[in-house]
């Protein structure tokens, strides 16, 4: 097993690859903690509003933060991904 992790840790894809699905990994369990405001609300005193303290990503059109609205969508990411994977392996297998 280290052997393994010693040549990925070579390989600079490998370890880039490895830290983008670390941090959707954590979004995706600690999501809600990190999207303080509804992504569903709106405000529209506040739309188009350049990235602030209150919206770090800015808001969109009808005032919706668009960091929460970000940390919402990359949710599901991680199973339509791998369900994607998984239909692809399968007909991969019925090919060959």
């Amino acid at each position: 097993m280290t052997a393994a992790l010693r040549l990925l840790s070579r390989r600079k894809a490998a370890v880039l690859g490895a830290a983008v699905l670390a941090l959707v990994a954590g979004l995706a369990v600690g999501g809600p903690a990190l999207a303080r405001i509804d992504p569903l609300k709106m405000n529209l005193l506040d739309a188009l509003s350049a990235p602030s303290a209150a919206h770090p990503f800015g808001t969109d059109q009808y005032g919706r933060d668009v960091l929460s609205r970000v940390i919402t969508g990359a949710r599901p990411s991680p199973a339509g991904s791998c369900s994607a994977w998984s239909a692809a392996r399968a007909a991969a297998g019925r090919i060959s």
